[in-house]
Parts: C-alpha cells; sequence; structure tokens
C-alpha cells in the first residue's frame, strides 16, 4: 500500500488496478458536492478515488494505493491513466469564494505531499467557474482535453477537463495557484538562483479545427528583490510548427525550432490571481500565466533569473 503521507487508509472494498502508463504523473481534483467525508464516502463506494479531503477540518482518507489506479471516472478510459484522483469536501459553485486557509491546506496537506512522493509537477490547467460564459457541465465543453492529451499532460487538472464521454464540472473555480504557494515553505528576502520549469505543451486542436487556448499556469519560486523577479525567458521547440504563446498582455509567435523570448522587463511580475500584466504580487505568489494554440504542441522551457 502506497499510502499519501498524512493519510488515514480505509477499506472499501476496491483495490485499484495497474496504470497504463507511469511517465505522466498528474492529479484530477474532484469536488464531492457535499458538507461531510462520511456523506461522501457513502456515495462513492462503489467507484471510489484514491483519497479524499476536507479542507475545513483537514481530515483525510485514502482508499486506493497510489501506484495502482482508482475508480472515480467510474470506469472510463481515463481511469487507469497516471493520475491521482482526489476528492474534495465542498460545492464546485462555493470554491472561488473560500476562504484563503482553504487553500493553503490544501497546499500543505496534499499538494506538496503528492509532490514529493510521487514527482507530481506544479503546471495546472486553468480551472474554470460556472460564471465565465462556458457551458462546463457537457461532454462538448471546449476546455475538455482529448484522450491522447490527458494521457500525455502532467500536473494537476479538474474533472472539468477530463476527455468525453464525462460530462462534470468540478472543482469548478479552484484558485490552485494559492495552493500551489502554500506548498512551499516561505523563503528569505534574499537573492536566489535562476529556476527553469520544463514541460509539455500538448496539441490544442488537430489541423484546420477552431482555434482553442488552453491556459497553464506555472509557479515561479520568489526571486528577491522588491518584486520578486527580475528577468523572466520562454524556450519553444515545437518541430517548425507554428506556436502562439501568451503570457497575460505579452504575446509572440514563432514558426521557428526554438527562440528564447525576453518576456518582462526588468521588476515586472504576473500576480498570481490575476490574467493582465504589470501587476505587483507578495512574495511567494507569483505565477506565469500562458495560454497557448498550436496543431502539434510542444516542449517549453520557463526560466527565472
Amino acid at each position: 500500500m502506497l499510502l499519501i503521507p498524512g493519510f488515514t487508509y480505509i477499506d472499501l472494498g476496491l483495490d485499484g488496478g495497474p496504470y497504463d502508463e507511469r511517465a505522466h504523473p498528474k492529479v484530477c481534483w474532484h469536488m464531492t458536492e457535499g458538507t461531510s467525508i462520511a456523506g461522501a464516502e457513502a456515495a462513492f463506494a462503489p467507484y471510489p478515488p484514491h483519497a479524499i479531503y476536507e479542507p475545513r477540518t483537514r481530515g483525510r482518507r485514502q482508499y486506493i494505493s497510489a501506484d495502482l489506479h482508482s475508480y472515480a471516472l467510474k470506469g472510463a478510459e481515463s481511469d487507469d491513466e497516471y493520475v491521482i484522483q482526489i476528492e474534495v469536501v465542498g460545492f464546485s459553485a462555493a470554491a472561488p469564494s473560500w476562504p484563503d486557509e482553504y487553500y493553503r491546506n490544501i497546499g500543505v496537506d496534499v499538494v506538496r505531499p503528492l509532490r514529493e512522493l510521487l514527482g507530481i509537477p506544479d503546471a495546472h490547467l486553468r480551472f474554470y467557474s460556472d460564471r465565465e460564459g462556458i457551458v462546463l457541465a457537457s461532454k462538448n465543453s471546449p476546455i475538455r482535453l482529448s484522450d491522447a492529451a490527458f494521457r500525455t499532460f502532467s500536473g494537476h487538472l479538474g474533472h472539468q477537463h477530463v476527455p468525453a464521454p464525462d460530462a462534470h464540472w468540478d472543482p469548478g473555480g479552484f484558485r490552485f495557484n494559492e495552493a500551489i504557494s502554500a506548498s512551499y515553505p516561505p523563503v528569505e528576502e534574499t537573492d536566489m538562483p535562476g529556476i527553469a520549469y520544463p514541460f509539455t505543451l500538448t496539441p490544442t486542436r488537430p489541423p484546420g479545427a477552431p482555434e482553442k487556448v488552453v491556459e497553464v499556469v506555472i509557479p515561479m519560486v520568489w526571486q528577491g528583490g522588491v518584486t520578486g523577479s527580475s528577468e523572466v525567458y520562454v524556450a519553444i521547440s515545437n518541430g517548425n510548427a507554428p506556436m502562439k504563446i501568451a503570457v497575460a498582455e505579452w504575446q509572440m509567435e514563432t514558426d521557428h525550432g526554438q527562440d528564447v523570448f525576453p518576456m518582462l522587463p526588468a521588476g515586472t511580475v504576473i500576480a498570481a490571481r490575476e490574467t493582465s500584466g504589470g501587476k505587483l504580487a507578495p512574495p511567494g505568489t507569483y505565477s506565469l500565466i500562458l495560454d497557448y494554440d498550436s496543431p502539434v504542441g510542444g516542449s517549453v522551457m520557463i526560466e527565472a533569473r
């Protein structure tokens, strides 16, 4: 039994099965749409997730070993991908207004242990609320990944991103930047070496299909100084195919195999909760927000100096 540190094992009668592959670790976040762990367990006993977490009380239970797949997608093709499925006690519609404490608890109690245990990257897709003009609870939701994109993604995503025929929209507007920030201990206000974040952008659309932009968030450790970051560079390598990259208000386009762009002038940062550039935020909360569009995907390296 591979337990997530801090979680208590509860036997619901199902033991899990082998993953399809182990190269792309990810977490799928669910919401119970209820108020208690006990009520959720009674509902999902026939198809348990790996674990459940209650951010108000910090209660945590695990049902399936982390080295086996769980059942929270109810037997769909996506269940046996390398995805850790976490149910969070609460309601999707309420997630955007949760107190900061809830996200701190999620970061410390769930995100950090999963990173240390399984190497789950901090990268995550944008979590959409029910107030953004998108019909999320539909198999045709525009933010759903294809089976191939889901398989090759590494990081954190929501039930709302799971490929069709899934039609769930949980966990809603999850403020996941705050959980990522809280998952790291505070840093001293001294200069730190540059930190690089390599990751893969999966294709957003097949050739000829309507444009669809996906938002990926890459948290950055505070770099020292007044604003926390001096310069940020993005290296793109995607096999000579066109790719459009937008970092908040900064947009650039390349049809080369690899380019490096100085994205931000010295002293300019992006606040974790904003989607426009040039805003300041307290140390430790910075995130780089990327919108990208490419028929083939590509490799990207984010470096903060």
